[in-house]
């Protein structure tokens, strides 16, 4: 653990956290942000490694304004719900969302949504990157991306695939993957991860893109086999894993993320201040060892980059589900 986190202050340097930290933030309107108790809503239940950093998060933010942060969690629905719960709040600074990136970039582009993340949110601070991990069972013949490639081209064909659920974001990372490499796979899509997994060391699938963070320990166990992770750069979680662009897939670079949403209409003020406590937060060694634990990497992005990410991301997943007909179940 403390190695991790040694990695994570050269990625980060401390130098520029404490300079983030201790500029000074634009002054908010009348009212004053985080005047009284702030809600931060997650959408993911309680103990999931989202929640866990959510806690980690709110609690160090609440030391930093010295103001009440209550996390609510509001679950089902793919995210919609918790969505609407913020985007329906006054924009006062009072009510954030801490979400991973799909309710955000993904839902909406797979399902009927009650929200347009673009038009009722506001983007304000990337708070972890959570890099995903193509995997293979342990017993597999196959060790690196290429192997596994090249005999998923030749027949007979087509393989496998699992994701735990159809629209999930292992879905469109399992279906990216085999349009990079030019490979026919069929999805079987599970009610979450467990079967999947199952399956997956049984030999019924032959890959699957997942959250890192999801299968970390059986990664270390030796009981399923990493091959790649996504990312422009190794992650530290697993420095052993080589990047899917070291083995030639470039366009496999999409992580999942974690990041914090105010109301449309939040004043430009607001957004600059919670931005600047994100810093704060994220500098704090014992809010990076709760991340890291939830495996998971801290990461902080001024607001028009994380906004740009979120865009991004948006467009990316709204043009392969329309490519490949993804829909959610």
């Amino acid at each position: 653990m403390a190695a991790l986190i040694d990695r994570l202050r050269i990625m980060v340097p401390l130098a520029w956290l404490l300079f983030a930290a201790c500029a000074q933030a634009a002054d908010c309107p009348q009212p004053s942000c985080f005047t009284g108790p702030v809600k931060v809503v997650v959408p993911f239940a309680a103990g999931s490694s989202n929640d866990v950093t959510a806690r980690a998060w709110a609690d160090r933010l609440s030391k930093n304004i010295d103001k009440p942060v209550i996390v609510e969690n509001v679950t089902g629905a793919a995210g919609g719900p918790a969505l609407k719960m913020v985007a329906d709040s006054r924009p006062d600074s009072q009510t954030i969302l801490v979400t991973s990136q799909s309710p955000i970039t993904i839902a909406p582009n797979v399902t009927r949504f009650p929200v347009d993340p673009s038009k009722q949110l506001v983007p304000a601070a990337l708070i972890a990157m959570n890099p995903q991990v193509l995997i293979v069972r342990a017993a597999s013949e196959f060790k690196t991306v290429v192997e596994l490639v090249r005999s998923l081209q030749a027949p007979p064909t087509p393989a496998h695939y699992g994701s735990s659920g159809r629209g999930s974001f292992s879905h469109l990372l399992g279906e990216q993957f085999a349009l990079s490499a030019g490979i026919k796979a069929n999805h079987v899509p599970y009610r979450g991860h467990n079967a999947a997994i199952a399956d997956l060391t049984a030999g019924v699938l032959v890959f699957m893109v997942i959250d890192l963070n999801l299968l970390l320990p059986d990664i270390n166990a030796g009981k399923v086999r990493a091959l790649a992770v996504t990312g422009e750069r190794r992650t530290s979680l697993a420095p052993q894993v080589p990047t899917f662009a070291e083995s030639g897939y470039k366009d496999m670079t999409s992580s999942g993320w974690i990041g914090a949403f105010f109301p449309a209409g939040t004043h430009a003020a607001i957004v600059s201040r919670l931005n600047t406590e994100n810093t704060r937060i994220l500098a704090n060694v014992e809010v990076q060892r709760q991340i890291i634990t939830a495996g998971m990497e801290p990461g902080a992005l001024g607001v028009s980059a994380f906004t740009a990410l979120a865009n991004a991301d948006s467009a990316r997943w709204a043009t392969l589900a329309r490519r490949a007909n993804i829909r959610a179940e």
